[in-house]
């Protein structure tokens, strides 16, 4: 797994999750593409990182770009810078300045666990008589209250429902 870290980006880490969104899970050249012609803000800087990442990828592991995905994409809330503003009546209003840190990591597409393969459910036709027999009848429970006898089926009623069924009849 090989990762790159941008710490103290000067955008609310809202904004950045917006992007990191987008590109988590994907190939890396999509991810670039989709990097490339976005309109936020935050695209510019993640791009940058993915890059970072890239060379890392080439230059450590040895890695092709065309394997590599984004295996995670994690935005967290960095240092917030407090700054005021005045006020009506000498009063101050705060300006709450907020930084993001974000890690990326790329993982080889090779190296991915194979998925279990499915099996087809085989559903056959049987005449009605056979078919009716096999559906599982299910049972039915009885219970009785002080009030008056009542069929419940299934399990009865707790807590604030049991309030709202006991209630008299006009």
């Amino acid at each position: 797994m090989i990762t790159a870290k941008l710490n103290n980006l000067r955008t609310s880490p809202r904004k950045v999750r917006l992007v990191a969104d987008l590109i988590r899970g994907m190939m890396v050249m999509e991810a670039e593409k989709q990097l490339r012609f976005s309109t936020k803000k935050a695209s510019v800087p993640i791009l940058k990182l993915l890059n970072s990442a890239i060379a890392n990828a080439k230059q450590n592991a040895g890695l092709a770009k065309e394997n590599l995905y984004i295996a995670s994409i994690v935005v967290e809330a960095g240092r917030t810078l407090k700054r005021w503003r005045p006020r009506a009546m000498g009063r101050a209003g705060r300006i709450m300045k907020r930084t993001s840190h974000i890690i990326l990591s790329l993982e080889q597409k090779g190296i991915l666990k194979a998925e279990p393969e499915k099996t087809e459910k085989k559903f056959e036709i049987l005449p009605q008589e056979e078919a009716v027999s096999k559906i599982p009848k299910q049972k039915k429970t009885y219970a009785t209250t002080s009030r008056s006898k009542k069929r419940i089926f299934g399990q009865q009623a707790e807590g604030a429902g049991k309030k709202m069924f006991r209630r008299k009849k006009i």
